[in-house]
């Protein structure tokens, strides 16, 4: 493309969100708004004629949002917890990613530092306490999980008992289990890279669980999360003295996220009138 203004990303970031949360209520028609979406797309990419809003193969919207709503809430919450909250291991932290940022490679992903530090558990607690995907549903008739598979064991760490009938559907509250302290200790509730080391894998699924894993939760998708993260530490640096970029809100006051208790608000409009301002 010649060019994308703010404005343009703004739009398609901001109408993206609202056709998702659209299609979760069947009794709205947003027709009009996918329209102009598509319109403003094809006027970006140079797309003509203008894609069709009932399926277009060159849509890149087909590209474009499965990867945008599955990564943009966990590289949010890390790239916030990293550079604006953590109260230790912050340059540790934000040098793991600016690394894996200049070599996207899976050895640099997993290069551990001397403090025990590496992108990739830095991704993996993000997942943990901020899931991309906080509910799975799935009904499956008959339920029969693999004995000590990943399914078995969850519903024994639930006290529910695998069961034949095909009326049940369960439902996984994924961000419950990610910061239950029967299952990652008393500090459940804190960004702490280091306790991944040994966390229980019965409890971690953010990508689900046999047979039901995204494809791309084995390697490409943390490792994306972490370039992601770490080209904004890079795009918003702090300078010698740790002064650069401060969180406001859409009144100009400044937001102090080293303040607030427990995790951050994992829900898709907590932090929609957020603002980095330069210092």
């Amino acid at each position: 493309m010649d060019e994308m203004t703010v404005k343009d990303i703004q739009y398609i970031t901001s109408n993206i969100n609202s056709l998702w949360m659209a299609s979760k209520d069947c009794s709205l028609e947003p027709l009009p708004q996918k329209k102009a979406l598509l319109e403003q797309l094809s006027n970006i990419f140079s797309i003509f004629p203008p894609l069709d809003p009932n399926g277009d193969s060159r849509n890149p919207l087909n590209i474009i949002l499965p990867a945008y709503e599955t990564l943009w809430r966990v590289v949010l919450r890390c790239f916030l917890e990293v550079h604006f909250r953590a109260t230790s291991n912050q340059a540790e932290m934000q040098d793991s990613l600016n690394s894996l940022m200049s070599c996207p490679t899976q050895e640099t992903f997993e290069d551990v530092s001397a403090e025990g530090i590496s992108a990739k558990v830095i991704v993996r607690e993000a997942l943990r306490l901020y899931p991309p995907t906080r509910r799975i549903h799935r009904l499956i008739s008959p339920i029969n999980p693999v004995p000590h598979g990943p399914w078995y064991q969850l519903l024994n760490l639930l006290d529910m008992a695998p069961t034949n009938d095909p009326e049940v559907i369960h439902a996984i509250d994924v961000e419950h289990l990610h910061r239950t302290p029967e299952i990652w200790g008393e500090d459940s509730l804190t960004f702490n890279p280091s306790r991944t080391h040994d966390a229980k894998q019965v409890g971690f699924m953010p990508f689900g669980a046999r047979p039901f894993v995204c494809p791309a939760g084995n390697s490409f998708a943390p490792m994306m999360i972490g370039i992601c993260v770490g080209a904004l530490i890079k795009a918003f640096p702090d300078d010698a003295e740790g002064e650069g970029w401060k969180l406001m809100d859409v009144e100009g006051k400044r937001v102090d996220l080293a303040k607030i208790d427990g995790p951050l608000d994992n829900g898709r409009e907590g932090f929609s009138g957020l603002v980095l301002t330069r210092c």
